[in-house]
C-alpha cells in the first residue's frame, strides 16, 4: 500500500508538471478540450492555476483572471469571466463559471449578466450549452431591452433562433406595466409573444387582459398588442371584448367581432377602430337606453351616436329607417329617406328630430290605420297630439281637408278629433264646404263646421248658415242658423 501510494504521489506531480509546461510552451493540455494559447497564458502556479487566461473553443472563447484545473479535468474559470459567442455576439460576464469535460456545457453558480443584440439579462446562475446553443437562466432574473424593463423567474436564450424565453415575467416601458405566465422575445424582427390566464398589461388608464398577446417592440419599445385570441379592453368605464383585438399605446385600438359597453350602451360589430374618446364600427347593432339601431357604419362618442348606411332601429316604441343618425345631446335626428312606425302610423320623411317622444317632422307623410293621408312641410308628432303646418292636408275616401294649420288630438295613438281653421279646401263625400273652423270628430265620422258656413250639396244645392254637423260617409248634414231652408236635412 505505502509503494502505491508514493506512485501516485509521484504520477500526480508528474501529470501537473506536464500541464504547466505545455500551457507555458503554447502547447494545448487535455483540460476539458479547452485550447490555451500560450501567449495569453502568464503567470502559471503549480500547474493548476493560471492568471490572465484565454481560452477558445470552436463555439466560444472564454477570458478570466484565473484558472484551476481539478483532478477530474474540470476547469474552473473566476475573477472577471467573460464568455464570448462570436456567432451571436452574446457576452456572459461572472465572477467564476466551471467547464465540464466533454459535455461542451459552462456553469455559473453565481449571479451572471448575459449581453446581446436583444437586451441585458441577469439571473441568480446560469447554464451555457455550447453544442445546443442555449444559455439557461436560473432563479430571479432582471433584463432590460431598450425603454423595456422587467424581472421574471427564470429564462431561456437560444441562440441558433434568437430568441428569449422569460417566465412569469413583470415588465415596464414608458408607463405601460405588462404580466404574464411567460413571454418569448424575437430578436430578428423584434417582437414578443406574451402568454398568460390571462396575460395583462396597463396603459393610459386602460387595462388590457388576453390569454395571449402579440408585441411590437420595433425600437426596443412597446408600440402595440394584438389579441388574436381573443382579448378585452377596460378603459374609463369602457369595456370592449373581441374575437381578435389590436391596441396601440396611445389609446388607439381595432378589432374584429367586437361587443363593446360604453357608459350604459352596448355595440356589436364584425369590426371597430377607435381611440379613447370614440368608436368607429363596422356592420354594427347598438343598443342604449331607449335606443336600439343597426347600421353599415357607426361612431360613438362620449355624448354622441353618429350611423349611416341602412340604418334601422327602435326609439322606445317606435321603429324607424333611414340612410343616417345623429344622437346628441339627447336629441336623435333621422335623415335620408326616413321611414317610422309610430303607433300603427307610417310616417315617411326628409327628416325627423326626436327628443323625449316628440318628434319634429319635415315634408312628412302620414298614413294612419284608420284609413286617412296626412301631409304637411312640418308636422310636430307627439303621443297626445299632431300638428300639421304648411300646406297640411288630411285625406280618406269621404274626406279632403287642406289648411294652412291642422290639429289633431290623438287617443292611444289613434285619429280622435281635427281642428282646421280657415281651410282652403273641404271635400266630405260628394259635398264642399267653406267656413272659418272646422272640427272633425273621427270616431263618430262627423265634422262640425262653424263660422260662415257655405255647404255646396250635390243633392240640395248650395246651403249657407253658421254652424252645420255634417256626415260625409252618408252625406247628410244638420243645420244650425240662417240657411236656405230651417228643416233638418238627414237621409
Amino acid at each position: 500500500m505505502r509503494f502505491l501510494r508514493t506512485l501516485l504521489y509521484f504520477l500526480l506531480v508528474g501529470y501537473i508538471a506536464f500541464v504547466g509546461v505545455m500551457a507555458f510552451s503554447g502547447h494545448q493540455p487535455p483540460v476539458s478540450g479547452i485550447r490555451i494559447p500560450g501567449p495569453s497564458a502568464r503567470s502559471i502556479q503549480w500547474g493548476f492555476q493560471v492568471k490572465e487566461i484565454a481560452a477558445r473553443e470552436p463555439r466560444y472563447m472564454a477570458r478570466a483572471r484565473k484558472l484551476f484545473v481539478d483532478a477530474r479535468g474540470k476547469t474552473f474559470l473566476s475573477q472577471g469571466v467573460i464568455i464570448e459567442i462570436p456567432g451571436s455576439r452574446t457576452f456572459i460576464y461572472s465572477e467564476e463559471c466551471t467547464v465540464s469535460p466533454g459535455k461542451n456545457r459552462v456553469k455559473f453558480p453565481g449571479k451572471v449578466r448575459v449581453k446581446s443584440d436583444t437586451g441585458t439579462f441577469s439571473g441568480e446562475k446560469s447554464l451555457y450549452l455550447a453544442k445546443k446553443g442555449v444559455i439557461r437562466l436560473e432563479g430571479q432574473v432582471s433584463f432590460k431591452i431598450g425603454k423595456i424593463s422587467g424581472r421574471a423567474e427564470g429564462g431561456r436564450m437560444d441562440l441558433e433562433k434568437k430568441d428569449v424565453l422569460l417566465f412569469k415575467p413583470k415588465f415596464s416601458s414608458e408607463g405601460n406595466i405588462l404580466e404574464g405566465k411567460r413571454i418569448k422575445v424575437y430578436e430578428t424582427d423584434m417582437k414578443a409573444v406574451l402568454w398568460g390566464k390571462p396575460a395583462k398589461m396597463e396603459s393610459s388608464g386602460a387595462v388590457i387582459l388576453a390569454p395571449v398577446m402579440e408585441i411590437d417592440m420595433k425600437g426596443k419599445r412597446i408600440n402595440s398588442i394584438l389579441m388574436s385570441r381573443g382579448g378585452r379592453i377596460f378603459q374609463n368605464g369602457k369595456r370592449t371584448v373581441g374575437k381578435t383585438l389590436k391596441f396601440w399605446v396611445d389609446g388607439r385600438m381595432e378589432g374584429e367581432k367586437v361587443v363593446a359597453r360604453w357608459r350604459g350602451r352596448k355595440l356589436f360589430a364584425s369590426r371597430i377602430a377607435g381611440k379613447k374618446e370614440s368608436l368607429k364600427a363596422s356592420d354594427a347593432f347598438l343598443q342604449a337606453r331607449d335606443l336600439s339601431l343597426s347600421a353599415e357604419k357607426i361612431l360613438l362618442k362620449e355624448s354622441e351616436i353618429k350611423a349611416e348606411g341602412k340604418v334601422q332601429g327602435k326609439i322606445g316604441a317606435s321603429s324607424f329607417q333611414s340612410d343616417r343618425l345623429l344622437n346628441s345631446e339627447g336629441k336623435r335626428i333621422l335623415s335620408g329617406n326616413v321611414r317610422i312606425i309610430k303607433d300603427g302610423n307610417i310616417i315617411t320623411c326628409d327628416e325627423a328630430q326626436e327628443t323625449k317622444g316628440e318628434y319634429i317632422l319635415k315634408n312628412a307623410t302620414i298614413i294612419s290605420p284608420q284609413g286617412f293621408k296626412l301631409t304637411a312641410s312640418t308636422v310636430k308628432y307627439t303621443d297626445d297630439e299632431m300638428l300639421l303646418e304648411g300646406s297640411a292636408t288630411i285625406k280618406s275616401d269621404n274626406l279632403l281637408v287642406s289648411a294652412p294649420k291642422i290639429e289633431i288630438r290623438l287617443e292611444n295613438g289613434k285619429l280622435e278629433k281635427l281642428v282646421a281653421r280657415e281651410a282652403r279646401k273641404i271635400i266630405m263625400g260628394k259635398d264642399s264646404a267653406r267656413c272659418e273652423i272646422l272640427t272633425y270628430y273621427f270616431p263618430q265620422e262627423k265634422g262640425v263646421l262653424q263660422g260662415k258656413v257655405i255647404l255646396r250639396s250635390a243633392r240640395h244645392g248650395e246651403v249657407k248658415g253658421e254652424s252645420m254637423v255634417v256626415y260625409p260617409k252618408t252625406g247628410a248634414f244638420e243645420i244650425k242658423g240662417r240657411g236656405r231652408t230651417s228643416s233638418e236635412i238627414k237621409e
